[in-house]
């Protein structure tokens, strides 16, 4: 019984997770075909990805983007700097760019939609 009740709340707590990725996507995506995106708010180029991924590299990403690319060592011009930002997420996404070839905006979505599942399955124990 214990068994079922586990599948029961893995399987509520997954959906969840799903819906409430598809909903972020959908005003994501209606967003920015309301509200086009401008210049980026830091130096450097904006990813080459599909609209579904780069409409999340704003901000504070970009940072965690370019630090996974370049390390702390980043050769554009800024008056910021990348040492207030710690480094697990940022060698969590070049590892998964460096493994699966895929780019560095991508590998950071995924890194983060894991990383917001896993307390989950902490509390499922």
């Amino acid at each position: 019984m214990e068994i079922i009740n586990k599948l029961k709340r893995l399987f509520w707590i997954i959906n969840v997770w799903f819906f409430s990725r598809a909903t972020l996507l959908f005003i994501g995506w209606a967003a920015n075909l309301r509200i086009p995106g401008g210049n980026p708010s830091q130096p450097w180029p904006m990813a080459k990805a599909s609209i579904i991924f780069t409409m999340w590299d704003r901000y504070d990403s970009q940072w965690y983007l370019v630090i996974a690319k370049y390390g702390y060592n980043i050769p554009y011009k800024s008056h910021y700097s990348p040492q207030a930002f710690f480094p697990l997420y940022p060698m969590c996404i070049a590892l998964v760019h460096k493994l699966a070839k895929i780019p560095y905006v991508v590998a950071g979505v995924i890194i983060s939609n894991i990383f917001s599942l896993l307390p989950y399955f902490f509390y499922m124990n």
